[in-house]
This record gives structure tokens, sequence and C-alpha cells, in this order.
């Protein structure tokens, strides 16, 4: 039987940001959303290298020692559940050497048995991006009693309304599972990254938000939840 293999950008370790501890993230290639700030265009572009599970599940043990009893794998993309079976594989492998496992995932697409083997699941809401309802997902991983944070991406201008804050601020406070609710600032550090693909940067005309901004977007998500990190 041929082994699970998938499509991947690259690996990096050593992350402290992509869940619990230092993380070995796993970068999948393939993306079923093209949002104007993506910051991994070369995920959503490329075909990226194969590789298989027990190549990538011994390249993280390597870092087994540095990861500790909080730290582990986090399958990042992209969109990792465009290949559904290859990061159920990876955090099935994950699961029975001991390590960590979460998954970074834009909320469009559910898988009850790739979730089921995460001990920590992190849902970027794109409410920057388009109308979607977070609000069946998110129910769903409450149900499976799945440990979620919450992220988005912060845009003067874009989502940066009272009401659009207290709507995030009140999805995150609804749920038992959301245990956390972070902003991230909206950055052009990316752009490098369009130019060498000779793509345009969608996002280009867009500015990144002053400390001032954020601060006090983060105030208006206080009044209606403690769950702000």
């Amino acid at each position: 039987m041929k082994e699970c293999s998938g499509f991947i950008d690259s690996v990096y370790n050593g992350s402290a940001v992509d869940g619990k501890g230092l993380r070995c993230v796993i970068f999948f290639t393939g993306c079923n959303l093209r949002c104007p700030f993506c910051h991994n265009p070369e995920t959503l572009y490329c075909r990226g290298e194969e590789r298989t599970v027990s190549s990538l599940i011994a390249q993280a043990e390597r870092y087994k020692p540095y990861f500790g009893k909080r730290g582990g794998i986090t399958l990042s993309g992209g969109e990792p559940l465009v290949q559904e079976e290859f990061a159920y594989g990876l955090l099935s492998a994950a699961k029975e050497r001991g390590i960590g496992t979460c998954i970074e995932t834009n909320g469009r697409l559910f898988s009850e048995r790739v979730f089921s083997l995460c001990d920590e699941i992190i849902v970027d809401v794109k409410n920057a991006f388009d109308a979607f309802d977070y609000r069946e997902a998110l129910r769903r991983l409450d149900a499976l009693g799945r440990e979620t944070r919450l992220t988005n991406v912060f845009l003067p201008t874009v989502n940066d309304g009272k009401e659009t804050l207290r709507a995030l601020g009140e999805l995150a406070e609804r749920y038992d599972c959301v245990k956390s609710l972070r902003l991230l600032p909206f950055r052009k550090l990316c752009e490098e990254k369009y130019a060498r693909m000779q793509r345009p940067f969608p996002a280009a005309g867009l500015r990144e938000p002053t400390a001032e901004e954020l601060q006090a977007a983060r105030e208006i998500l206080r009044s209606v939840t403690r769950k702000i990190s």
C-alpha cells in the first residue's frame, strides 16, 4: 500500500505563535480562498514539494525535546483541509508518537475526524473578506469539545467599525470551546513575496494599523468578551 503523501510549501521549526508552546509548523499548499491580504501567496499558486507522512513526522520528532508538554506540530497553509487525507495521516502519526497537534484553518471546511485529532484548533475569522457565518462550525467544535482559538486580521477602514468588532467579540463569547481571540494587525511584509511571484498584491492600497488603532479595537472587544489575548 502506498504511503500517504501530500504537498507542502515549507516546514518552520520553533514558532511560538502558531499554537501553544514551541511548534513545528507544516505549511500546506492549496487553499479554498483567495483573501486579498494573504501573507502566504506561495501556498496558493505553487504546487509545492511532495512529502510523505513518515518523512515529516521523522523531521518533527527531531525537535520533540524542544516541544515540552505544550508544543508540537501545527498544520497551516494555505488551508490544510484542502488535503484532508494528508492532514489526517499527519495528525494520526503525531498522536501515535505523543506529539502535540494543532491546525490553523479558515473555518470553511469541516472534518470531524481531523479536528478530533487536534489538541487545539485555530480558526482565522475572515470578516474582512466576506460575510461567512462561522456559527455552525463553532457550534460543531463546541460539540466535539475541541479547544479553539480565534484570530482576525485587523485592517483599518475595512473591519475596524465598532459593530464589526462587537460582532467578532460576541462570536468568541458565545461558544465555550473558544478560549481566546487575537487580533492580528495587517502587515505588508508579504508584499515582497507577491513581487517575486510577479503577481499584484491585492491589499497594496490598504495601510497598516497604528498601535493606537489596535489598542482601541481591543478595548471595544473587551466590552463584550474577556477572551482577548
